[in-house]
């Protein structure tokens, strides 16, 4: 399938015909971290040129001063790389897949939200176990209040997690920080997997959400703030700490300096007021130092 010469990125469906594959194929795709994407108002767009390069030999490697951020999809986090129009490439792939494209130097750094049961932390466990004599330090990033949110409907009968039968979920990708917290979550309220009523896998804290304006979902794991934005209803089930991982040799890039400025300005600070569920107070600070 010929593209026009003046397109510079591609749709999922015009990947999936180019690689003559189904789309499904291209979200997996995606949510392994395997071809580069971007994620623009909400869609998934492909460089062509990047792509290409990908099919013919593999994914392009990180140049020497462009910071490439994985892992956990936030909101906020994509906003201030809107306001600021810093050069740093994303690549939302959940936790997991993020902290694994670091350790691999497939990736500068990565937001995650990966919750150990043991000590009931979030972030520095797992980033000690996979990042043993790596070069890498764990920033705070925000606290953001995640439960279920809720059409309308579900609300009206949804009062504590051990009640969402039969209702229809949305879920998010495995691995990513999210679904790891839900499944502890329903493994914590006797509640088994395979009894639920379960939606297609999402890889957003976005797509999640949209599943319920869809009509293909009634409940899912989310952020107070995309309930807030959509006007859905929202029982909050926990504060969960998100936090930035970074090579530490891009801790000092420009684009990487220019993004913590921004974040201690006033216009931050007004931007956060917009999101709700999120407290900003200890961005910055230092929660792991390998």
């Amino acid at each position: 399938m010929q593209m026009p010469e003046s397109s510079k990125f591609l749709t999922t469906r015009e990947v999936a015909a180019l690689m003559r594959v189904k789309e499904r194929k291209i979200y997996d795709l995606v949510a392994r971290g395997d071809i580069p994407y971007s994620k623009t108002t909400g869609k998934l767009l492909f460089a062509k040129d990047a792509v290409l390069a990908w099919i013919n030999k593999d994914s392009p490697p990180i140049g020497k001063t462009q910071l490439t951020i994985s892992g956990s999809h936030d909101p906020l986090f994509e906003a201030v790389l809107r306001k600021t129009g810093v050069d740093i490439a994303t690549l939302w792939n959940g936790s997991t897949a993020g902290l694994e494209r670091v350790v691999k130097g497939q990736a500068s750094a990565a937001l995650l939200h990966i919750y150990c049961v043991l000590d009931r932390s979030w972030n520095i466990d797992a980033v000690k176990t996979e990042c043993v004599e790596k070069d890498v330090v764990l920033l705070h990033w925000a606290n953001r209040s995640r439960g279920l949110v809720m059409t309308t409907a579900a609300a009206e009968n949804v009062t504590s997690l051990s009640a969402i039968q039969p209702w229809r979920l949305s879920q998010r990708q495995a691995g990513a920080g999210a679904q790891i917290m839900f499944d502890h979550l329903l493994a914590e309220a006797g509640l088994e997997k395979d009894q639920l009523d379960l939606a297609a896998a999402c890889h957003t804290e976005l797509e999640s959400v949209l599943t319920l304006l869809e009509g293909q979902a009634d409940i899912a794991f989310g952020l107070q703030h995309f309930a807030a934005k959509y006007n859905l209803a929202f029982l909050p089930l926990l504060t969960e700490s998100v936090d930035i991982l970074v090579n530490r040799k891009m801790v000092f890039e420009s684009a990487f300096q220019t993004l913590l400025a921004f974040c201690h300005t006033d216009n931050f600070t007004e931007l956060v007021s917009g999101f709700d569920g999120y407290d900003t107070a200890g961005l910055g600070q230092v929660r792991f130092n390998a």
